[in-house]
């Protein structure tokens, strides 16, 4: 939120700019950015951190399609349009999660196409 402000001595004023237009005016890249908000993300069922990151399509250094792999209890967690997909099992779409597996099968791991959690192409 925009709007004025003192510094920590309490003795300065000073403006202050939403958080989008400081990332936006950063000297950070906005890769940067994601990759530092995709790697404070842990695994939503057993907390397992860091998960490992696979990448498959970039626009412009964003990732736009990867994967997120929690090595602990084999889960993935798909990146799709930039956004990536963290939820519960009983939440997700498995039409939509097997799609991306059959989309990606080449560059996923055998593991998780065949082993991965919550569902997998082996029991399609």
């Amino acid at each position: 939120m925009a709007g004025w402000s003192l510094d920590r001595s309490g003795r300065n004023l000073r403006f202050l700019t939403p958080l989008s237009k400081r990332l936006k005016a950063s000297k950070f890249s906005e890769k940067r950015v994601q990759r530092k908000l995709l790697d404070i993300l842990a695994c939503p069922i057993d907390k397992n951190y860091p998960l490992e990151l696979m990448e498959f399509k970039l626009k412009d250094e964003i990732i736009v399609d990867g994967v997120l792999l929690c090595g602990k209890c084999k889960r993935f967690y798909p990146i799709i349009d930039e956004i990536p997909v963290m939820l519960p099992d009983g939440l997700r779409n498995r039409k939509e999660d097997l799609e991306f597996l059959n989309r990606w099968r080449s560059r996923l791991p055998r593991s998780v196409v065949e082993e991965g959690k919550p569902w997998n192409l082996m029991n399609a």
